[in-house]
């Protein structure tokens, strides 16, 4: 007789929910002050300081298949997730210590900081993958129920969302404490440290892993096979919509993230509206995401996606007319939240989404790749991110001038911040908005797509097919019909079975 599941109670919620305390947060603190820490304190080029997020962020890419590969193949009396929430307590701890350390003089040869900056951000990188992939895989260990599957992954969200207000807030307040020194970050980073290490005990003790889970054998999976089963995603017309406005939606959020500080500090010369604008950016976020899950539900997703990237841009044209002679407390917060109650649905949408296009692919496949879309979906982004967007942001903020050296920087480098946090974001949400244009899936089209795939499953033949099942099923799939529902769009990794 089966065994029946254990129920998964409000406290293990809460318990896997916090986990992204660290998720969320831990890079919402890199992203906000990291480049800022490494060009204005420490003293390193933009360029090379963007190569550091560059290069860290491919090491991630790299680094996050493996460990999945190994987390699906652990076995310990602790489950095959879980354990590594125990091994990583102390490793977490220590791995965000480093790369807020200035254990050299500022005569020190750059290159020589930049490689210890690298290596300080790959092991901060390696220990957040031993972490956060088996943190993400545990949703589905847990239980087997749909909607509390679905609980499980709500409450991760409001908890990053939480932590991403916490990095915003609290950080710029330990800092002020010590005149933003480079001991300000080293403390500030001992704290958070703490805090991310004792989350870690949290989760381990109020999660479990449930003991009917049937384990896969993938011994004799070949690398090319799993490539061209990860690439097999990108025939799917949906997905490739999808993924513009997932990549270029985050550019924006990248942006931001990276200039804020250097926008706040000289251009508006408000460095302690720090934890006022984030706290607005952030707060409003949090505040709005239910009525763009709402809006979502009654016209679509990529209607919703839109609604608020618009409302975004013209947040950043109004943020042209926010200057230093009028910049307050007031003005802050207001154009601030703006771009946060904008921001929130491209935060939050290309997630939802997801679902979507992996029902597309069930279509175009007959199997469900949830696991496969969602690692190349955060494949693509880390890449792009590393390879492209990091990079380039550094270099822009050493081609407009930019001397740490200088308290006061020169007219043509503080009108160059502005610009950068303007500029970018308005040209890639609107790049994202004509992706979305394109991505036709709504609450109409996806009810006509699942009932086609429940036909097809039950041996339905594709010569019954309505005219407008036909033409809806192609749009969505980029592929004709009578190639549809055909496992040789993929290459099956689960074959060679225990």
């Amino acid at each position: 007789m089966e065994k029946q599941e254990r129920e998964v109670k409000f406290h293990n919620l809460l318990a896997y929910g916090i986990g992204d305390l660290y998720g969320g947060g831990a890079f919402t603190l890199i992203g906000l002050y990291l480049m800022f820490f490494l060009t204005n304190t420490v003293g390193l080029p933009g360029t090379l300081a963007g190569l550091v997020f560059g290069l860290g962020r491919v090491w991630d890419a790299i680094t996050d298949p493996a460990m999945g590969y190994i987390s699906d193949k652990t076995r310990s009396r602790f489950g095959r997730r879980r354990v590594y929430f125990l091994i990583g307590v102390i490793p977490v701890a220590l791995s965000l210590l480093p790369m807020w350390l200035i254990p050299f003089s500022k005569d020190t040869n750059h290159y020589f900081i930049f490689i210890y900056y690298l290596l300080s951000y790959m092991l901060f990188n390696t220990v957040y993958t031993i972490l956060i992939t088996p943190y993400s895989a545990l949703n589905a260990d847990m239980t087997s129920d749909y909607k509390v599957r679905a609980r499980l992954s709500g409450f991760r969200m409001g908890f990053s969302q939480v932590a991403s207000l916490i990095s915003g807030v609290v950080a710029p307040l330990i800092l002020k404490q010590y005149n933003n020194s480079g001991e300000g970050y080293f403390y500030m980073a001992l704290y958070f440290a703490i805090f991310y290490a004792l989350i870690w005990l949290l989760v381990f003790i109020g999660t479990f892993e449930r003991e009917n889970i049937v384990f896969e054998s993938r011994a004799e999976l070949k690398l090319k096979d799993i490539i061209i089963n990860f690439f097999s995603t990108l025939k799917n017309r949906s997905f490739r919509m999808h993924l513009g406005m997932y990549i270029f939606a985050f550019i924006s959020l990248d942006a931001i993230n990276s200039i804020l500080f250097f926008y706040l500090n000289y251009y508006l010369h408000t460095p302690d509206l720090k934890p006022i604008a984030t706290a607005a950016l952030f707060g409003s976020e949090v505040l709005v995401v239910g009525i763009y899950i709402y809006i979502a539900n009654q016209i679509g997703k990529a209607r919703s996606f839109r609604i608020g990237l618009f409302i975004a841009i013209l947040a950043f044209i109004l943020l042209n007319f926010l200057t230093p002679e009028n910049a307050n407390l007031y003005t802050v917060v207001f154009f601030f939240a703006c771009i946060g109650i904008g921001f929130s649905s491209g935060n939050v949408m290309p997630f939802a989404i997801l679902p979507e296009v992996v029902d597309v692919d069930e279509l175009i496949t007959s199997k469900d790749r949830a696991g496969t879309y969602a690692g190349f979906m955060t494949f693509v982004r880390k890449f792009t991110q590393g390879l492209i967007v990091l990079p380039l942001l550094g270099l822009c903020i050493d081609l407009i001038g930019y001397n740490p050296e200088l308290k006061q920087q020169a007219s043509h480098t503080e009108l160059g911040f502005k610009y950068l946090l303007v500029v970018i974001p308005i040209v890639v949400n609107f790049i994202a908005i004509l992706f979305s244009l394109k991505y036709e899936v709504t609450p109409k089209t996806h009810r006509i797509l699942k009932q086609e795939i429940e036909r097809l499953k039950k041996g339905g033949k594709k010569e019954e097919v309505s005219s407008e099942t036909r033409e809806i099923c192609e749009t969505l799939t980029g592929i004709p019909y009578e190639k549809l529902y055909n496992p040789d769009h993929f290459i099956n990794l689960s074959k060679n079975r225990s």
